[in-house]
């Protein structure tokens, strides 16, 4: 084998192992033991999600949720459905930054406060030391918190709620590297 095939392979190989760790460092290992979309669990409350989206229809689905585009500095969504018929629904996104989620749960707070929406806040609780919007509307209960750059918020039936509220307070926080 000549020197300049050597040094291309040597080269090649190079880049394929920097691009790999650079994915398990940056996609994987954050998110270690949760779901398919790598944000959200695979299970929650005892159901396997059934159906998932990510990506523009993802995105999509969270802006028409609250009435049009939403937040400038949203950059990825995702919407998993756990059980069949989607008895669990978890939307989560991730914004520019901390700061700017933080931004998006304040006006979602502020909307459900001036009673623009089907949700009666309930108020807040602690869930391994995050704060968590509780509220009840459309049949199910909801919360709705922040880890770093992203948002969560859960509908579930009230039975198992709050089980699936820890659960996914947990994965989120273990994603987040805060466990």
């Amino acid at each position: 084998m000549s020197t300049r095939r050597v040094i291309i392979v040597a080269f090649v190989v190079t880049v394929t192992v920097l691009v790999g760790w650079s994915f398990y460092a940056n996609v994987v290992a954050p998110h270690g033991g949760m779901g398919k979309a790598g944000v959200v669990p695979s299970s929650l409350a005892g159901l396997e999600v059934t159906e998932l989206e990510s990506g523009a229809s993802a995105l999509a689905e969270v802006e028409k949720l609250h009435g049009g585009a939403v937040d400038s500095d949203m950059r990825e969504a995702w919407v998993a459905h756990y059980g069949q018929g989607g008895l669990i629904t978890v939307w989560a996104s991730r914004s520019a930054d901390s700061a700017a989620a933080e931004s998006l749960s304040t006006k979602m707070t502020e909307r459900v406060s001036q009673g623009e929406s089907p949700f009666k806040m309930k108020g807040k609780v602690e869930e391994a030391g995050l704060s968590v919007h509780a509220l009840d509307g459309m049949g199910q209960s909801h919360y709705y918190f922040t880890v770093g750059a992203y948002l969560y918020w859960l509908a579930a039936p009230a039975p198992s709620a709050r089980s699936a509220l820890v659960e996914l307070v947990g994965s989120a926080r273990n994603g987040a590297g805060l466990n």
